[in-house]
Parts: C-alpha cells; structure tokens; sequence
C-alpha cells in the first residue's frame, strides 16, 4: 500500500492510501514487532534444482505467499531428511502452506562416483515416505508436492560416461 502522506498527532496517524482515503493507524515506534504475524509460506525444497520451481510459484503466488527457495546443491534425500527440521519456521510464526520437494537427481548418480550421493532404490523410497509424513510438516497442515527429477536420457548418457 503506497501512502502519498501522513498527518501526524500524538499518538495515531492518518495516512493517505490510493484509492482507500485516509486510515487511522498507530505509530511505527508503538508496534511490538514480535506480535507482528509473518505471511503464509511456501518452501521449494531438494537439492539444487527448485530454484527454478520457487521462481515459478513465486510468481503464481506474488502478494499472497513468501515463496522461499530451500534447494541445498548436492543433497540427497538422506541429508535432506536431516536438515528439514532445521529449514521450517516454529508454527506460532508462520504457516507453511505448502512445499514442494524435489530429490532424486543426486540420488540416482552412479555408484562408481567418488561423491557418496548414491542412495538405493528402496532407502529412496523410505526417504521420500518419511519427508512427506515429517511431524515438522504436520504441524504446519502443509500441502506436499512431490516434483520428479527431469528425465535422464541413457544413451547420450553412456557416451558421456564412456567417453
């Protein structure tokens, strides 16, 4: 809301928005910023790859949502389970309205890699079930959405590898 003045007195002020005339309002000096209540939020979270997937819904949700980018460049779903507790705000500040969990690229890499990323199929599995059903997301009442990771074409693939 854009004000174009403000009348001051003792202990409000009148403040002039566009299209809404003036409203009474008490002085900034007097808000208790801890009673201040945080919008609702939207965390895109995995490893690297929902920066873009935060942009989009940033956009769908603009002036209604925080849309916060949680994406941890070279996670897997096992150190994602660890530190999801650590990326959710206490639900006396805020509401997580929804989250959008992508993992699965650093998952699947080759079991030949030096990095360790390479989780088996079936911990995959557990990974994601325990993610969706955290307790932290529960007390939110958070929507989940399970995004895949892109597809992998294996034949321009194995010649990569080979080469």
């Amino acid at each position: 809301m854009a004000s174009t003045r403000a009348l001051h007195s003792s202990s409000r002020s009148l403040v002039y928005f566009k299209g809404r005339g003036l409203r009474s309002v008490p002085p900034v000096w007097s808000l208790d910023i801890r009673t201040i209540q945080q919008p609702a939020a939207g965390i895109c979270f995995g490893s690297s790859a929902p920066r873009s997937i935060s942009d989009l819904y940033g956009i769908a949700y603009i002036r209604r949502l925080d849309v916060v980018n949680r994406g941890f460049s070279g996670f897997n779903t096992t150190q994602g389970l660890k530190i999801l507790p650590n990326i959710l705000p206490d639900p006396s500040q805020t509401r997580v309205r929804f989250m959008a969990i992508l993992f699965g690229s650093n998952d699947a890499c080759f079991a030949s890699c030096p990095n360790g990323q390479l989780v088996p199929l079936e911990q995959y599995k557990k990974n994601l079930v325990s993610l969706v059903n955290h307790p932290a997301l529960q007390a939110h009442g958070t929507r989940v959405i399970l995004v895949t990771p892109p597809p992998v074409e294996e034949r321009r693939l194995e010649h990569r590898v080979k080469s």
